[in-house]
């Protein structure tokens, strides 16, 4: 658990876009981004095991 997320990941998105501060819609697009990213791979994941398990 990290007790503070909000500056990992303003940390992570600073780190990724270069070392400028990143903007809060710099921090937001980003974490968009790398949720729907997220999400695709998960619903590639199950769709996996599901193909595996039948």
């Amino acid at each position: 658990m990290v007790d503070e997320p909000h500056k990992v990941i303003a940390a992570a998105v600073t780190a990724l876009l270069g070392p400028e501060e990143a903007s809060p819609d710099d921090i937001q697009a980003t974490t968009d981004e790398g949720l729907r990213e997220l999400r695709g791979r998960r619903e590639l994941l199950l769709a996996s095991i599901t193909t595996h398990e039948e």
